[in-house]
């Protein structure tokens, strides 16, 4: 593993050139209304990135990821490769998956801190290491019990200082922004959640062509090491097709 704060391999090219990283050692923060793409996003940076990656799926159950990680690695539609699925010809996408052995899930549906951090012990006993990036999918879904969302964010950035792992947690929005539709501020983030780390992005839909969404918007809205807009402004446009599960660069704008 490498030293904190440098970054994990490059996914997306056009957040870098605006030197956004996502950072070993380091706390991001991604948020969203429900349905905007947080989780193919993170699930695209997982699979993609090539780096040891633990991903606690508690939003979303196994066969949606299945479906999703095929998508990805296939080039195939979500709804084909289910269709395939259920007629029992699924062994081509399980050879494909087979071979994305760096990421692995987790899949308890409300997990609590303890949990999260066995987890992590248990996967650096089994292959040598800590994994080099952590997905928690979503905040809310984590079992604080008495701990505030805030405690479970200052746990998180204490995981990631002590592991040198890249943590990267999906949180909702409130108000206005819920729906996705326009560009989210720093100040939209669920109880003001947004201090501790060092990254935050937040998504929204950026066009339509026939009710499809065809691009997401990220806003930078936080950047401990490089441009950001707590407003919103700074996006960066990714080409987004849904049914592929797939996120790719479109040119800096």
């Amino acid at each position: 593993m490498g030293s904190a704060g440098e970054p994990i391999p490059t996914v997306f090219k056009s957040l870098a050139g605006y030197d956004f990283h996502f950072r070993r050692g380091q706390l991001t923060l991604i948020a969203a209304g429900p349905g905007v793409g947080k989780s193919v996003l993170t699930q695209n940076l997982a699979m993609r990135a090539g780096v040891p990656a633990l991903y606690f799926s508690a939003d979303s159950d196994a066969f949606t990821m299945y479906k999703r990680g095929a998508a990805i690695v296939t080039g195939h539609r979500s709804k084909d490769i289910e269709s395939d699925y259920e007629r029992g010809n699924g062994a081509f996408y399980d050879e494909r998956l087979n071979r994305v052995r760096h990421v692995r899930f987790d899949f308890t549906s409300q997990p609590g801190v303890d949990d999260l951090e066995d987890c992590v012990n248990a996967f650096a006993l089994t292959y040598g290491e800590y994994p080099h990036l952590v997905i928690v999918d979503n905040l809310v879904n984590v079992d604080a019990e008495e701990m505030a969302l805030q405690g479970v964010i200052g746990y998180l950035k204490t995981m990631a200082k002590q592991t040198n792992a890249c943590i990267v947690m999906l949180h909702h929005l409130v108000g206005q922004y819920d729906d996705g539709n326009d560009p989210a501020p720093l100040s939209s983030l669920i109880e003001k959640v947004s201090k501790l780390p060092e990254a935050v992005l937040t998504l929204h839909r950026s066009s339509v062509i026939g009710g499809t969404p065809s691009q997401m918007g990220v806003s930078i809205v936080k950047n401990r090491d490089g441009k950001s807009d707590a407003g919103g402004g700074l996006i960066v446009y990714l080409d987004y097709r849904p049914d592929y599960a797939r996120l790719e660069d479109m040119n800096l704008r």
